[in-house]
């Protein structure tokens, strides 16, 4: 396995949990941060989507979902849920994950 896999791989399992636990805390008190920090959360949430588990990120899609309804955060939170349902998985799943 070559080293860029292994890193990789040490990164997805060991770290990310930790890195999503830590950025759910930002969304969940978000009131407490600026805007452009939750912002960046909500980007840096969408781009770790991609190559994890989507339910690592169970614990944070209630926010997401809560943000659509704040225009100041609505632009990362659909870019959170694209990364969602670009997931490779059936579409009643992707359904399900949205509602």
């Amino acid at each position: 396995m070559q080293l860029s896999s292994r890193v990789k791989d040490w990164f997805r399992e060991g770290q990310v949990p930790h890195i999503v636990a830590l950025l759910n805390q930002v969304l969940q008190n978000y009131a407490l941060f600026e805007t452009k920090t939750v912002k960046g959360t909500l980007k840096v949430i969408a781009s770790l989507v991609d190559w994890n588990e989507v339910a690592l990120f169970d614990c944070c899609r209630s926010k997401i979902t809560e943000f659509l309804r704040v225009k100041q955060l609505r632009a990362g939170a659909f870019q959170c849920l694209a990364a969602f349902v670009g997931k490779g998985m059936a579409e009643s799943d992707k359904l399900a994950m949205i509602h």
